[in-house]
């Protein structure tokens, strides 16, 4: 139910229209009350009410001039005026401050719960009219999202939307990519951009745009100026952004900002090139391109490396074609290249690899690779994907061949060495080498001479005692770091493997240094 502000000098006035209040339903909290219209103004203020009900007559701020200041500050606010049949004379002015309606002293039951009953349908109309506004701006929203690109290449259409809009002045682009993983609606998600997006309008200097479940654009008139200030502008809207995201505790996101610029297109698609980096900088939540005018664009594979990469995957080596990819894999991280340079660079390894001849199974690994690099979260990502599809397909290739099943665990070892921290399983495993989870297993067991659990379990706890001497973690958050979910469990493991607790392999460690 609505909000009611009682006032009224009259203290046994306000706890009478109280009272009628409560038998209409109204709880306690429900109902305000303040002795005189500065105070009912400071109320307003602190803690807005829906319905108003307010004495003629005050010393101070008086019914009519507290109406007045309501009417600028809450239009929505249902005001009633409380009057006597002496105060008829002020009914025009009532009508000019937004006055609904009146109640004539003494008040009866009746006579509250008819305006109640007027202001709350009022109220309703008004939401329905709210909400109806709001479906259509999100409406038109998705409208310039399917034909942003031909809107924002016309300068009279920008006019149209954009009502400051003057010839010379400049944009900024905000290109976002949420995570796939949020659960939010995109009018929640366009409604944090326009929190974050203070000092400017939709339709007046701003423009939302949604191209997707994922990806937002936030288009920023500037207005004319050298680019040292749109610079300080865009990096206020930066800020200001950023602090609405962490207030939302939205932190899967990644956005690509644009320089200042004349053309709106323009601003949008350096905004998108910028958010395209997030597969070269996964650990930034906004490119500027300045930080992406850093980006090596030259960077190409050596031919000498293809070759071998190719001659390994001819010969069915997974062990040279994973050590040729890791070098690679290396050399971009220390590089840093560019978003055009690593997309190159992962379609020449594409079609490297694709120079197998596809089976029919091998058609559908191809499903796992993204025709897009910006889909991917890291170049990381991206090489680890590349190992497991030329795993895949090498052993698809050679299925009768010789070595095929020491070739195989050989390469189920380097995963595990590699990807030990994250959640393997022998199934997924089996499943990525299209062999059968028993045959895996025994295999596994002949070669290696310990079964897959053991052998996983040996390599997580290498790597825990390692960062056990370092001794900058506690040993929960180890446990974690290297692909344990529960502590209890990882130091069942390490007492049964160590002979001791980790804590005790710390303090036996200390003494022997």
């Amino acid at each position: 139910m609505s909000r009611i502000l009682v006032v009224d000098d009259e203290k046994w006035i306000r706890e009478g229209i109280k009272v009628k209040l409560k038998r209409l339903g109204y709880s306690p909290n429900e109902i305000e009350e303040a002795g005189d219209g500065l105070e009912a103004l400071e109320i307003m203020r602190r803690h807005p009410c829906d319905i108003v009900m307010s004495d003629i007559r005050m010393d101070g701020l008086d019914g009519l001039k507290l109406c007045e200041i309501l009417k600028e500050e809450f239009p929505l606010a249902q005001k009633v005026i409380i009057c006597g049949y002496s105060e008829f004379d002020y009914a025009a002015k009532a009508i000019e401050v937004g006055v609904v309606s009146y109640m004539l002293k003494p008040v009866c039951f009746e006579e509250v719960s008819r305006v109640i009953r007027m202001c709350e349908r009022n109220l309703q109309k008004h939401d329905v009219h709210r909400q109806s506004e709001e479906i259509s701006r999100l409406e038109r929203i998705y409208l310039y999202g399917r034909q942003y690109e031909s809107m924002l290449c016309d300068r009279q259409k920008i006019r149209s939307v954009l009502s400051e809009y003057r010839e010379g002045d400049r944009f900024a682009g905000f290109y976002f990519f949420i995570g796939r993983n949020i659960d939010l609606s995109p009018w929640r998600i366009l409604q944090i951009l326009e929190k974050g997006s203070a000092g400017y309008d939709f339709e007046r200097n701003l423009l939302l745009i949604n191209r997707s479940p994922s990806e937002y654009i936030a288009l920023y008139l500037l207005g004319a100026g050298r680019e040292s200030f749109c610079k300080k502008e865009i990096d206020g809207i930066r800020q200001n952004l950023a602090a609405v995201f962490e207030e939302a505790e939205l932190w899967d996101f990644v956005c690509g900002i644009s320089d200042g610029d004349l053309c709106a297109l323009r601003a949008v698609t350096d905004a998108c090139e910028s958010m395209r980096h997030k597969v070269i900088f996964p650990e930034q939540n906004f490119i500027d391109r300045e930080l992406v005018r850093r980006a090596n664009v030259n960077y190409l594979i050596r031919d000498t490396d293809r070759l071998q990469l190719e001659y390994a995957i001819r010969k069915k080596d997974y062990a040279a074609y994973s050590e040729i990819l890791q070098k690679t894999a290396n050399e971009i991280k220390e590089t840093a290249i560019s978003y055009e340079s690593l997309a190159r660079l992962y379609h020449t390894l594409r079609s490297v690899l694709e120079e197998i001849e596809d089976t029919e199974e091998g058609g559908a690994a191809r499903g796992s690779l993204f025709e897009e690099v910006w889909q991917y979260d890291s170049g990381s990502e991206i090489f680890k994907v590349l190992k497991e599809w030329g795993m895949s397909r090498i052993n698809l290739s050679n299925v009768d061949g010789p070595g095929r099943k020491e070739q195989m665990i050989l390469q189920i070892k380097e995963y595990i060495e590699t990807y030990y921290y994250e959640d393997i399983t022998l199934e997924q495993l089996a499943k990525n080498n299209f062999v059968s989870i028993s045959y895996l297993s025994t295999a596994f067991h002949d070669i290696v001479g310990t079964n897959f659990q053991q052998y996983l379990n040996l390599v997580r706890l290498s790597m825990a005692k390692k960062l056990l001497l370092e001794k900058k973690y506690k040993v929960g958050m180890i446990a974690e770091m290297v692909g344990f979910s529960d502590q209890h469990y990882f130091s069942r493991v390490f007492k049964k493997n160590e002979g001791c607790t980790p804590r005790e392999y710390m303090e036996r460690e200390e003494r022997t240094q």
